[in-house]
C-alpha cells in the first residue's frame, strides 16, 4: 500500500548535473512490501519482514531558458519552448534524470527517476508548463545543502 511520503513546493529535474525543470506540487508515494514470516508467536499472530521498497511521484513542472544551468546552460535561447521541447526529447528517449526534492531549508529526497507520464504545454516565448509522473529506479537518499 502507498503512503504519502513527502509533500514539497519546489524541486527539480537534472541531467548530466544541469537543472532542466523546475517541480512544483510535488507528492512522493513510498511503499514497502512485506512477505509473512513462517513460524508464530505464542498467540499464533503472524509476523513480517520487510523485503523490497519502490516510490513513484506526481508533479507539475516549469521550464525556462532564461535561467543558467536549466538544460541547455544558456540565456541565448528563447524562454521555455525551446528548452521544454529539448526536455521533451530526453522523455521520449527515456533518459533517467535526478530528482530532487526539497523538504526544508537543508533537507532534500534525491533520486534516480524515469519519467512515464507528460502532459506538457508550450507556447512560443513563453515558459513550458505541465504535469509529469515518475517512476522511481533506486532508493531515495536524503541530502543536506
Amino acid at each position: 500500500m502507498a503512503v504519502k511520503f513527502i509533500e514539497a513546493n519546489k524541486g527539480f529535474l537534472a541531467l548530466n548535473k544541469k537543472q532542466i525543470m523546475q517541480l512544483t506540487d510535488i507528492t512522493i508515494n513510498y511503499s514497502t512490501a512485506t512477505d509473512e514470516v513462517a513460524a508464530f508467536d505464542n498467540n499464533f499472530v503472524k509476523s513480517y519482514l520487510p523485503t523490497w521498497t519502490s516510490w513513484t511521484a506526481d508533479a507539475t513542472f516549469i521550464a525556462d531558458d532564461t535561467v543558467t544551468g536549466f538544460f541547455t546552460g544558456t540565456t541565448s535561447n528563447p524562454t521555455g519552448s525551446t528548452n521544454g521541447l529539448l526536455i521533451f526529447e530526453q522523455i521520449k528517449l527515456r533518459t533517467a534524470l535526478t530528482m530532487v526534492a526539497k523538504i526544508d531549508a537543508s533537507n532534500f529526497q534525491s533520486g534516480s527517476v524515469i519519467i512515464t507520464s507528460c502532459d506538457i504545454k508550450a507556447q512560443a516565448g513563453k515558459m513550458m508548463t505541465g504535469s509529469i509522473k515518475l517512476q522511481g529506479s533506486g532508493a531515495l537518499a536524503k541530502l543536506t545543502a
